[in-house]
Order: structure tokens, then sequence, then C-alpha cells
């Protein structure tokens, strides 16, 4: 992907939420640790990390993991993340792609993506990119991505 001009790589490994935290830094960090020193080697891209689900008790490691950035789903609580993940990691999400997103209203996903941004804003975390937490349905309302748009370009406005 790399060299075929993508401008961030991004690793997911979604299965490890149900390791808990001293499992997951036991038998998965490492190797995410390893595959991601070795990217950053080959690559002069950013590295992102990505696991499904409220990685709350992981959330620490995962800042080990040598990610540029973290992907964090919307079961993860902004404000803990903001206080938890050092600065110069950024964090990327954490609007529900299922609920908001793909069954929620325009509205409903303007009023997350506010949200969103007031606890970033302030934690004074300039190293953020405001998306949906997960991977998109097929089926999400064009309406419902074009308000997460809009939020993203206006500041939330």
């Amino acid at each position: 992907m790399a060299t075929h001009g993508a401008d961030m790589l991004s690793m997911g490994d979604s299965p490890v939420i149900m390791l808990g935290a001293e499992r997951y830094e036991q038998l998965a960090l490492p190797y995410e640790q390893q595959v991601i020193e070795a990217l950053h080697e080959a690559t002069d891209k950013i590295m992102s990390l990505h696991i499904c689900g409220d990685t709350t008790e992981l959330l620490p490691a995962m800042a080990t993991s040598g990610a540029d950035v973290l992907e964090v789903d919307h079961d993860l609580d902004m404000e803990l993340a903001c206080e938890v993940v050092p600065d110069e990691i950024a964090l990327w999400g954490n609007i529900d792609p299922v609920a908001l997103l793909c069954q929620g209203s325009p509205e409903a996903v303007k009023a997350a993506c506010r949200r969103t941004q007031a606890a970033v804003q302030a934690a004074e975390r300039s190293r953020f990119v405001l998306s949906s937490g997960c991977a998109l349905a097929p089926e999400t309302p064009e309406e419902n991505v074009r308000a997460l748009i809009n939020a993203v370009s206006t500041g939330g406005l």
C-alpha cells in the first residue's frame, strides 16, 4: 500500500479486544509493536492501530504500540482517551458507525460530533481526526455521512 501511494497505513487487530489487558500485553502487543516498527523502518508512512470496541483497559498498552495514530471506537470515552494517550499520538474516531451514522438522523450525527469535538477541545488536544469509530455499513445514508463531513469541515458548527 505504501508503494502505491497510501498516505497512511492502518493495522486492525479487532479480535484482541476479547483478551483483556494482561493477555493483550503478553500475546498481541509485542507482535503489533514488531509490525509497526518494521513498517516505520520500511516506509515513511504514518501508522495507525485500530482495535474495535471499548478499549479502555487496553488503551495504555495501545499507546506503547509505536503507532502514530490510535483509531478509537465509539464505545471508548473520548475524554478518557485524551487523558490516557500521550499528545504526540493522534486520536481518530469515535462516532458510532451503526446507531448514529447508519441508523441515526443527520441531527443526531451533528450532535455527537459536537460532543466529541468538545471533549477533544476541552483536553486541548490538537492531534485528532473526527471520524467514524469503525467501518461504515454499506447502507449508511449519504445524508449522515455528509453531516459528519460537514462537522469536520466546519469544526462542528
